[in-house]
């Protein structure tokens, strides 16, 4: 099986519930990772290696590291199949549209 994909966060925050979610509904496993802001987890310097605006979330997979949750939803629906999310919809009709306008 391969390596699930890491998020690293605390689990109520809104930017790593969004990946969560996207990943929940594409049936990506996936493992969080938590992070505690009161105890500044996010400003360590393996964390900013990670994310180097100090921020939650970051996201591994494999050799892959992103660390805005938009990165994340566009990535996760790039990459894995599962269910088609509205973001899945978006890509493909801008990429439809720039193959038409010639971009």
């Amino acid at each position: 099986m391969a390596t699930p994909v890491k998020v690293y966060g605390p689990p109520l925050s809104t930017a790593v519930s969004r990946v969560l979610v996207c990943l929940l509904e594409k049936d990506v496993p996936f493992q969080l990772v938590p992070v505690s802001m009161a105890k500044m987890e996010h400003k360590k310097p393996d964390y900013i290696k990670m994310q180097p605006f100090g921020q939650v979330p970051a996201f591994q997979d494999d050799d892959i590291t992103l660390f805005d949750n938009v990165s994340c939803h566009v990535f996760a629906c790039s990459n894995f199949d599962g269910s088609r999310l509205k973001w899945d919809i978006f890509l493909k009709e801008t990429d439809q549209d720039s193959r038409e306008s010639g971009s």
